[in-house]
């Protein structure tokens, strides 16, 4: 949708008076009767929905905007970088970022910061875990920007975010759809197979991943990324308990959150080894006459 674009502004605006005024009619009214005035309210609704929007609408943009923002409040924090903001402050956009110095007039190009960025040899990867938001990610993120970036160097948060956000996609793109002549990878981790088992590894994320993000479920995401983060390092498919542990979940959570992705894996694949029962499915034990023990 663009600006210009008159009836997709409409229902974007029709979406906005339902969420920021039907929806909130009883605040509203409250903030009302309280102050005589809900201008200030309605900014931050109106504020509050084209975020969620903007967040369900590119989820990998917005993961990646989200993780360089944590590796710059990081270098902040540490004294990597310097800024002319207010100390403390959340790490916005439009916010001047130096490396070992306070910044100056002059300010690195995009391409400029994505040069020396991709100059070290761990950037593919990192560019490609960028999709997800993970804490773990941005620390990596701000160890390689410190190697990577020379001191003085006066840049925008906002440009360093636009100048990797192309760099995230591809890597990403690339992973899910790799060459005719690529080795297949396969998921080998019996607490999670029978689904991934027998299934290319790639080929299955890429239909999950479109199915995860038709659904919205950020959860299932996660853990969709665990394993493919997995399969890149070379370790075993994490169990639940794993699972549970790395995301700080319920181990009841992070269940929940596989046994949907398997659901969707044996919709999607239905003649490939994905017609096992999941664990709390198993049919009662039978003895050799058919009788449930």
């Amino acid at each position: 949708m663009g600006w210009q674009d008159g009836a997709a502004l409409d229902l974007l605006a029709f979406d906005a008076a339902h969420a920021c005024v039907r929806g909130r009619e009883n605040s509203l009214r409250v903030r009302l009767q309280k102050w005589g005035n809900v201008e200030g309210l309605m900014s931050a609704n109106i504020d509050w929905f084209l975020v969620d929007r903007q967040r369900r609408a590119d989820r990998l943009g917005t993961a990646v905007f989200d993780n360089v923002r944590g590796a710059a409040r990081l270098g902040l924090d540490e004294g990597f970088l310097m800024t002319n903001a207010a100390l403390g402050a959340t790490p916005h956009a439009d916010d001047v970022l130096a490396v070992r110095a306070p910044p100056a007039a002059t300010r690195s190009t995009r391409s400029a910061l994505l040069e020396l960025l991709a100059s070290d040899d761990g950037w593919p990867t990192l560019a490609r875990r960028l999709v997800r938001c993970d804490q773990k990610v941005q620390m990596t993120l701000r160890t390689h920007m410190e190697r990577a970036l020379p001191a003085g160097l006066t840049f925008v948060l906002g440009d360093l975010v636009e100048a990797v956000k192309p760099e995230a996609r591809h890597a990403w793109r690339d992973y899910l759809e790799p060459e005719a002549d690529d080795a297949t990878a396969r998921i080998q981790d019996a607490s999670i197979a029978p689904v991934s088992r027998v299934i290319d590894a790639r080929r299955i994320h890429a239909a999950l991943l479109e199915e995860v993000e038709r659904h919205g479920d950020e959860r299932a995401q996660a853990v969709l990324h665990e394993w493919i983060e997995s399969l890149e390092s070379g370790d075993e498919i994490p169990t639940i308990n794993e699972l549970s542990r790395r995301l700080g979940w319920a181990r009841s959570t992070a269940h929940d959150a596989v046994v949907r992705l398997r659901g969707w894996g044996r919709t999607l694949f239905p003649d490939e080894g994905a017609s096992e029962p999941l664990p709390d499915e198993r049919r009662p034990a039978t003895t050799a006459k058919g009788e449930q023990r």
